[in-house]
Parts: C-alpha cells; structure tokens; sequence
C-alpha cells in the first residue's frame, strides 16, 4: 500500500506533481509527471490511496481515470467527501463511530467502538483514574455527545491530562473552547476541530452553505418536503431545493436515515456538533 495525503495542497494544477514527488519520482526530461506514475506503477504491484481529495476532486478524477486507463489492474482507495465519479468507481461511505446510549452496560460500553477510541487515547495520559465505572460510563456520555465523530472523541480525550472527566462532560457545548487547538496527524499535519469545520464549509458554493446552515433547525430527520417548506430561500424553485439537496448528500454532508426519503445532516461532519452545541445553549437560555 502506498499513501499520498493531498490536504495540504493548495493548487489543482499541481495534483499529479504532488502525487508523483510524495512517491519521490523526479519528472526526467520532457516526462510528464502522469508518465513517470504510469511507469513507477506499471512495475509495481500496489494499493495507491490517495487522501484527502475533496478540495482537489476535479484533478484528482482526471488522474485516477488517466492512470486506471492505461493500467487496468491498478487500485486506487481515494478518500473524499464526494465521489469522483469516474467509470468503475465503488463508493464506500463511512459511519460514525458507534455509540452507546445512558442506559448501557458496562459490557455494551466496553465494546463500543467509540468508547474504545476515547480510552485508548485518554489511558496514555491517566491510566489509574480510568478504570472505574463511574469513568466508563462519562465515556459513553462524551462519546454520545460528539456523535461519535473520531477527531472530536481524540481531541476530548487529550483533555483528560488537564481536566476531569466530569469537566470535559459539562462543557461539550463549547467545544471549540473546550478542546484543544489541534491534534498531530501521524503524517506531521496538524487537525483542529475549528480548521475542519471551516474546510467543510469552503468546500461548498454559496447556496449550499445557505441551505445547509438553514436545515440546522431540523433537530432529528427530515424530508425534501420539509427541506422546501422551512430552509428554502426566498424564489427558490423546487427542483433548485432537489438539486441543492442532492449535491449535500453527494458530499456526505447530509445523509439518509430510516425511511427512503428521510435524511439527516450528517453526523460525522464536525460542524453539526457545532451547530448542535449551539442550540443546546440557545434552549437553555429560552427565547
């Protein structure tokens, strides 16, 4: 498996560049840099996975397709917001970590994966304090309360060397002050809870931000009835609101839950837990 992260590319011009350097290929002569791919993997037999590609989707489908194209057993793992859609694509989407509810057993807790993540993360830092029921069950509430998005669960439990379990449970309705800067990617990259959220938002156009800020009302599921009915902006047609729509679940920003035409803002995207803490803190104040 060979991995290339594209997060902190800024240009999509330089996608095949990036790609090429990252696996430390210099471009020779008058080579084009999807020459020097295609030779380096044609010699090879590798699971190329390319990262972080949301940003970049364009460039990145017309490499993948460029490369696929020339070298029919090559695999490519791309992980993205949206698909590329190119031929012979299959798009696998990823869930949040699950979670327990209040009620659970120490057992249910003990084999929640998203209880597992925040004891592996937090038992570096405090492992005496981290083995009593009471603790277990403060895990399932902070994990339950981020929704079980991996980056918020991490960045809580690098908390626990500086606060109580207890402290970090009553304060997730600030969570961009309660957690800490940023987190250290294994790849030397820095992860922030507020940098993601502001990555989700500039990756969309304008009437999709408005759209979605304005379903943050919804407080569990809703339909594309309910969507044109409450956050559809003033002279918006239906089929805007449809194709509006569609693009947000393509992105992996709304999702659909229960029923064929039930959807959800998606919870593993960090800015629902903003928007969420948000609310709680606007009930609790009244109107």
């Amino acid at each position: 498996m060979t991995v290339v992260w594209l997060g902190s590319l800024r240009s999509a011009d330089l996608v095949a560049a990036e790609v090429a350097v990252q696996l430390g290929l210099p471009r020779s002569g008058g080579q084009s840099y999807e020459d020097a791919l295609t030779r380096w993997l044609s010699e090879r037999d590798v699971l190329l996975v390319i990262d972080n590609c949301e940003h970049v989707v364009s460039a990145v489908a017309d490499l993948v397709d460029t490369l696929t194209a020339r070298l029919p057993r090559l695999r490519v793992l791309a992980t993205s917001r949206e698909p590329l859609w190119i031929d012979g694509e299959v798009t696998y989407r990823l869930a949040p970590l699950a979670v327990v509810g209040p009620d659970a057993s120490l057992e249910e807790l003990a084999a929640s994966p998203a209880v597992q993540l925040f004891r592996e993360r937090a038992g570096t830092r405090a492992l005496g304090a981290l083995d009593t029921e009471h603790a277990r069950r403060l895990f399932g509430d902070i994990c339950r309360r981020v929704d079980g998005l991996p980056l918020a669960i991490e960045l809580a439990a690098a908390r626990v060397a500086g606060l109580e379990l207890e402290d970090i449970a009553s304060h997730l309705d600030d969570l961009f002050n309660l957690l800490p800067q940023s987190a250290r990617r294994a790849d030397g990259g820095q992860r922030s809870l507020r940098a993601t959220v502001e990555w989700s938002d500039a990756l969309l156009t304008e009437e999709e931000r408005h759209l979605l800020r304005r379903m943050a009302v919804f407080a569990g599921g809703f339909d594309l009835t309910a969507i044109k009915e409450v956050s559809a902006a003033p002279g918006q047609s239906a089929a805007q609101v449809a194709d509006l729509t569609a693009r947000l679940v393509e992105k992996s920003l709304l999702m659909k839950v229960g029923g064929p035409r039930t959807l959800s803002i998606a919870r593993d995207d960090p800015s629902v837990l903003h928007r969420a803490a948000h609310r709680r803190r606007r009930d609790r104040r009244g109107p």
